[in-house]
């Protein structure tokens, strides 16, 4: 009963005094029998992970041959086809403040055509083409003067108005 007691910590007593049976297995007054056991690993993980193992080595362990065949059937088709060109670049992207106070957004691209919107986002884009190259780029019922910061726009319902980038 004394030995509860003191296992308990009702009394406070050197580790000399203490029982061994209540003493803490860690505290370092323990023998070294009483932690060997925490080391150990338990044996049925052990089992389940070497059982795992074997059933897994008894598979077939053949090995796979891979046989190279002709599975596209437009592979013909693609070895004669023209070359596919890229898409055009930006050159440009400006955005214009007109006359009667509407802002135009212009994207004018490599390939000799620019698009025009009156909203930043959303909204259908017109794409106006430049004839031969050189400005005017031109749609029905649109156009623009030119790629610089100041040009001339032309659309449907509106006169043609200057807008300027600054």
């Amino acid at each position: 009963m004394e030995a509860q007691a003191l296992c308990h910590g009702r009394r406070a007593l050197a580790a000399a005094a203490v029982p061994a049976l209540c003493r803490k297995r860690l505290d370092g007054a323990c023998p070294g029998h009483e932690v060997s056991h925490m080391h150990k690993t338990p044996a049925l993980p052990v089992a389940a992970s070497l059982a795992a193992l074997l059933a897994l080595g008894a598979c077939n362990n053949k090995p796979t041959t891979v046989i190279a065949k002709e599975d596209d059937p437009q592979a013909e088709q693609l070895k004669n086809a023209k070359p596919v060109a890229p898409p055009p670049m930006i050159q440009a992207s400006r955005t214009y403040r007109c006359k009667d106070n509407s802002l135009l957004y212009a994207d004018f691209y490599t390939n000799n055509t620019v698009s025009v919107r009156t909203r930043k986002e959303g909204g259908t884009p017109t794409v106006l083409t430049a004839a031969d190259g050189k400005p005017p780029y031109t749609a029905p019922g649109y156009s623009v003067s030119a790629n610089s910061e100041s040009i001339s726009f032309t659309a449907p319902g509106k006169g043609a108005q200057p807008c300027d980038t600054k």
